[in-house]
């Protein structure tokens, strides 16, 4: 819905009174947009310092220009904290932005989920794959302890846009479980060379969690021009990007310790449930569902013996964190961060660090959002998914 104001003679209770009608049917948002004109200048700059402590903390307040500005407002603080008055904005558009579209679907569970998967042997190890859709190349990397299961409330879409493979990383999911180290070297290895088995020369990466990190090794391999696959474009969600700003859990701790191999044995669905509770929104708990299916893919075919393998990669960040941070500092490709602010593994502390060390970072802050936002708020990563998509598309075409 659009309210646009000319010559705006219009009282500042009328105006309000208005945007509060749309605020009932539309949602608490607006995008403000105010274009300075002669008879508007003395006001602009007043208008602008003003409408900073409204801005979602998500969105910027643009106003680089200097003869426009928008921003995307709470319009409720807006409305009890302080009386706007816009009568001297001459060209002065609103428009109220609705609440996320949600489309009713069944939920697929997780043996309907790997039903039309396949297995591909690469290095001697069976990796587990799903690849549908058409478009450009798109190639999912989930986190730890779960599986490319988490990717499925967004999976529709994704195929609706993109050729998207998600994988299973090795010691998770329906992949292998070796007795074996489990670096991530050796999950990027495997990626490459499915790709290439997939006919796949050039793709696009959306990573979450340990996916963020082998992501990044993906990305470091670029920088240093040993890639196999030309990438293209990462977003990164929730994960452990910077070692100095990670805070794993208690059991994160233990299992990383020499009593990894026992702390691993006591693990249990109800043990996992505690944790997820931690690290998900309040908004947006873990379902008995999502607990249950996470849990039998981790314990079946001798899962639980894996966790403490797996959870080296903390170790690694430490280790090679120069390495990885490289490719991110040197915008080797074109990279958005999307982050659920209430996950207090890696939330907006780490997403604050993120745009501390990357020059011109792009990051998305999702509220009422934790640690797996793709689960929790999946809409609001889509929008942030699709958006970067439009603008790196709009940007090719310049070149």
């Amino acid at each position: 819905m659009s309210v646009c104001f000319i010559g705006c003679k219009q009282s500042s209770p009328k105006w309000l009174d208005a945007l509060s009608t749309s605020m009932n049917a539309h949602g608490h948002l607006v995008e403000l947009c105010l274009e300075r004109t002669p008879a508007s200048t003395e006001h602009f700059g007043y208008f602008r310092w003003n409408l900073e402590p409204f801005k979602r903390e998500s969105n910027s307040l643009d106003c680089s220009s200097g003869s426009r500005c928008r921003v995307i407002l709470d319009l409720t603080a807006v409305i009890t904290k302080f009386q706007l008055n816009l009568k001297y904005a001459r060209a002065t558009t609103l428009r109220v932005m609705p609440k996320p579209l949600k489309i009713p679907r069944k939920a697929m569970n997780s043996e309907a989920w790997y039903l039309d998967g396949k297995t591909a042997t690469i290095n001697e190890l069976s990796l587990f794959f799903k690849r549908a859709g058409k478009g450009e190349s798109l190639i999912c990397i989930h986190g730890f302890p779960s599986s490319s299961w988490d990717f499925e409330p967004i999976w529709p879409s994704l195929i609706g846009r993109f050729d998207t493979i998600a994988i299973d990383l090795i010691g998770l999911g329906r992949s292998a479980k070796p007795n074996q180290p489990l670096s991530i070297s050796l999950q990027a290895d495997m990626i490459e060379e499915l790709a290439i088995k997939e006919g796949i020369k050039a793709s696009h990466i959306l990573a979450h969690d340990l996916g963020d990190t082998v992501a990044q090794e993906l990305l470091a391999r670029q920088f240093e021009k040993t890639s196999k696959v030309n990438w293209l474009s990462c977003v990164f969600m929730n994960g452990g990007i910077f070692p100095e700003t990670h805070h794993p859990l208690f059991i994160q701790k233990l299992l990383l310790s020499p009593l990894g191999p026992l702390a691993a044995k006591l693990m249990s669905e109800k043990s996992l449930k505690k944790s997820f509770t931690k690290i998900f929104s309040k908004a947006h708990p873990p379902t008995d569902e999502f607990i249950r299916e996470t849990w039998k893919l981790i314990a079946e075919n001798n899962g639980k013996a894996m966790i403490p393998k797996l959870i080296q990669y903390i170790s690694e960040r430490r280790i090679y964190r120069e390495r990885w941070v490289a490719p991110l500092v040197n915008a080797v490709v074109p990279i958005r961060l999307i982050n659920g602010i209430e996950d207090p593994i890696s939330g907006k502390h780490a997403a604050d660090r993120f745009a501390e060390v990357v020059p011109n970072s792009d990051i998305i802050f999702l509220e009422n959002s934790g640690h797996y936002p793709h689960v929790e708020t999946p809409e609001e990563v889509l929008k942030a998914f699709f958006e970067f998509h439009d603008n790196y598309r709009k940007t090719m075409m310049l070149y």
